[in-house]
């Protein structure tokens, strides 16, 4: 389930409450908005992320001057070397 379907389901079961009245069991209600996020979180978890998704979320990817990059390379090669010996 995506986050539009997610917010889609509950508008529409917010819509029918208020239409017909409905007064709910507050723990079942609870239940199945949880269970229904659940859902969501799996899909968003189990999504293929591309290599550009990836580097921005673990910070990578930001505006940098070429020499902090040259930097990076450098000292990423050097704890590679260091992490085998």
């Amino acid at each position: 389930m995506t986050r539009e379907e997610f917010r889609a389901r509950w508008n529409s079961r917010l819509t029918e409450c208020v239409r017909l009245g409905i007064l709910v069991d507050g723990e079942r209600f609870c239940h199945e908005v949880l269970a229904d996020f659940d859902a969501v979180i799996r899909a968003e978890d189990d999504r293929l992320l591309s290599l550009a998704d990836c580097i921005r979320g673990i910070g990578v990817l930001r505006r940098s001057s070429p020499a902090t990059l040259s930097t990076r390379r450098t000292s990423g090669r050097a704890s590679r070397a260091t992490d085998f010996l």
